[in-house]
């Protein structure tokens, strides 16, 4: 049988470049400082509509009170809050193990695709007709093996918005359990490098909410 050209050579390289399968990892202060900051913009013109609107209703002419507004680092936040390591456990547990699975499967692929190239070499394999049919079982096992890392790529991507979810619901239940504690009209996430400039050091209430969160997390 003569030598041909092996018609699974490209997709498997691409295979090869794809084999180490790995999905960013989602706790970093900068999506958290995002959400928090647009939260804030959409209260604030909330705020300041709704008080503008009242005024404009009552034909009161006294100034609007000026807004009081509180913020956290986000960075210090994410580095102290002790659900932060629990949640970042159990996402690295559930990486793993969908890690272990797509490598099983690529070993197993490529092991086919020796095989079969060495049966083409040594001349095991005679006809045109058994090549094809080997060849289009191993295109077909590409391709499941790019689903999966598709689905597992989407399967962590969910399960990183769950997680941050749940954090900043977290944040959300210590602000409205302790009112007296954080009594502003808006209260938004900062981060070094995200865009504000300077913000006055009193009003930060980092380490008071960190402290508040931990002992919270830590009674369940």
């Amino acid at each position: 049988m003569e030598e041909q050209n092996n018609p699974l050579e490209r997709p498997i390289e691409e295979i090869k470049k794809k084999k180490n399968f790995s999905c960013p990892f989602i706790f970093n202060g900068q999506m958290l400082y995002n959400i928090l900051s647009a939260l804030a913009i959409v209260v604030l013109f909330i705020l300041l509509f709704t008080k503008g609107k009242k005024q404009n209703n009552t034909l009161q002419t006294a100034e609007i009170a000026p807004t009081s507004i509180l913020y956290l680092n986000v960075d210090t936040l994410m580095e102290n809050y002790d659900l932060v390591d629990s949640l970042e456990n159990h996402l690295n547990v559930v990486k793993d193990s969908l890690q272990k699975v797509l490598a099983t499967r690529q070993n197993q692929l490529q092991s086919k695709i020796l095989d079969y190239q060495q049966k083409i070499q040594s001349g095991k394999i005679t006809t045109k007709d058994e090549a094809s049919r080997i060849e289009r079982n191993l295109a077909m096992e590409e391709q499941e093996l790019l689903k999966m890392n598709e689905m597992f790529t989407t399967q962590i991507a969910q399960l990183q918005k769950d997680l941050n979810d749940q954090i900043l619901d977290s944040i959300y239940s210590v602000i409205k359990k302790f009112p007296h504690k954080y009594k502003a009209s808006i209260i938004f996430g900062y981060t070094k490098g995200g865009g504000i400039i300077y913000i006055d050091p009193t009003l930060d209430i980092t380490q008071q909410i960190v402290k508040d969160l931990n002992q919270e997390f830590n009674k369940k």
